[in-house]
C-alpha cells in the first residue's frame, strides 16, 4: 500500500501540470512569462517525462511522512493542509520566489509557477493522506 501511494501521489504533479500549464487554462501566460515560442514547447522528450516523475515521486516520499499521523480532520484535508500549506506555502512558494528575484522574472512568472505548487502539493499531501493516515 505504501508504494502505491507514493506512486499516486507522484502522477499528481503529471496530471495537475498537464491541466494547469494547458493553453486553455494558464498555459498561454505561462509560455509568455518564459519568453517561450510555440516551437519551443513542441519537444515531446520522454526523459523530461521520465524525471519528472522520478522528481516527483521523491517529493511524494517525503509529504507522505508528513501526513500518516491521525488527526481530527478528514485525512484528505489534513493532508491537503500539509502539502499545501507547509510544503506549497513555506517551501516551494518562497523557492521560487527567490529564483524569480535573482532571475529577473515577472510576478507572472512567479504567480502561475507557485500558485501550481501550492494546489499541487496540497492535492498530493491529501491523496497521500488518504492511503496513509491511520484509522483514528
Amino acid at each position: 500500500m505504501y508504494y502505491l501511494a507514493i506512486l499516486t501521489g507522484a502522477i499528481v504533479p503529471m496530471v495537475l501540470g498537464f491541466i494547469w500549464y494547458h493553453p486553455k487554462v494558464l498555459g498561454n501566460i505561462w509560455a509568455k512569462a518564459n519568453g517561450f515560442t510555440e516551437e519551443d514547447l513542441k519537444d515531446g522528450n520522454p526523459v523530461v517525462y521520465l524525471v519528472a516523475i522520478a522528481v516527483a515521486a521523491v517529493l511524494s516520499y517525503r509529504l507522505s511522512m508528513s501526513v500518516s499521523h491521525p488527526d481530527d480532520l478528514h485525512p484528505f484535508l489534513h493532508g491537503a493542509f500539509h502539502g499545501g500549506k507547509y510544503a506549497g506555502l513555506y517551501i516551494a512558494a518562497p523557492v521560487i520566489a527567490l529564483l524569480s528575484i535573482f532571475e529577473k522574472r515577472s510576478i507572472t512568472y512567479f504567480a502561475v509557477n507557485a500558485a501550481y505548487w501550492v494546489v499541487t502539493l496540497a492535492v498530493m499531501g491529501g491523496v497521500l493522506a488518504m492511503f496513509l493516515q491511520p484509522e483514528a
